[in-house]
């Protein structure tokens, strides 16, 4: 059973209607039909009672239903969560700074702001001096670095 195959037996069970199924997932009934049939193949037991009127869920259907929503969801979320941290929204970044960058209002201001936009961001943060903040980069063992004002910052590194 695949995710595709759960979300046409979702479409069914929440329209109780093949052909109604079909037309919310832009199908034909035709394949729609043969995928339900093929999930029941599967798992060994009927998941609908049909007859020319009605489409009810049996047992075991209302059983799959119930996992398949969370099954769904769970894949859902995952591939929600995998592009977040594709676009740098979720993970870890690696700050160091100088001993005067935490009393400025404005490093705080931006944590700050930083955090409420990106809350699946972890932020580390090192207390280091300049020089070993060059080389903190260089080795990639930080992503980022607060040097103070009078520092020779380079492109890698942000001046406050």
């Amino acid at each position: 059973m695949d995710y595709r195959q759960l979300r046409y037996f979702i479409a069914v069970a929440e329209e109780l209607s093949f052909s109604g199924a079909a037309r919310r997932l832009n199908i034909s009934q035709p394949p729609l039909s043969v995928q339900i049939k093929a999930i029941e193949t599967e798992v060994g037991t009927a998941l609908f009672k049909r007859n020319r009127r009605k489409v009810d869920l049996t047992p075991a259907g209302e059983v799959l239903l119930a996992n398949a929503r969370r099954a769904v969801l769970q894949l859902e979320q995952t591939i929600e969560a995998v592009r977040r941290a594709g676009r740098g929204e979720a993970g870890t970044i690696r700050l160091a700074f100088t001993s005067s960058v935490p009393m400025r209002e404005a490093f705080a201001k931006m944590l700050r702001i930083f955090r409420g936009r990106y809350p699946d961001v972890q932020i580390e943060l090192q207390h280091m001096g300049t020089g070993s903040q060059f080389a903190a980069l260089a080795d990639d063992q930080i992503d980022l670095a607060f040097c103070g004002r009078r520092s020779r910052c380079k492109r890698t590194a942000v001046s406050n």
